[in-house]
């Protein structure tokens, strides 16, 4: 199961009870998400695209809503 909700259905019934959260755990922080390089350069287009719309904001302030946005991208 991947996604970037917490475990928000669970119940004791659940079979959900049993899962482990690595969403911040070092040893598994490359099975997912993105790096900030790997957004610059995946993303580049959209990027520049979301600049020319928001003339007033910078490129560090679009970085600070996708860390806010996605509870921060990768760490590691």
């Amino acid at each position: 199961m991947t996604g970037i909700s917490r475990f928000s259905r669970r119940s004791i019934f659940s079979d959900l009870n049993h899962l482990i959260d690595i969403t911040f755990h070092k040893d598994y922080s490359k099975l997912l998400g993105y790096t900030h390089e790997e957004i610059e350069i995946y993303f580049a287009d959209y990027i520049q695209e979301w600049l020319q719309l928001h003339k007033d904001s910078s490129k560090t302030e679009l970085f600070e809503k996708l860390k806010e946005y996605y509870i921060r991208y990768r760490r590691y």
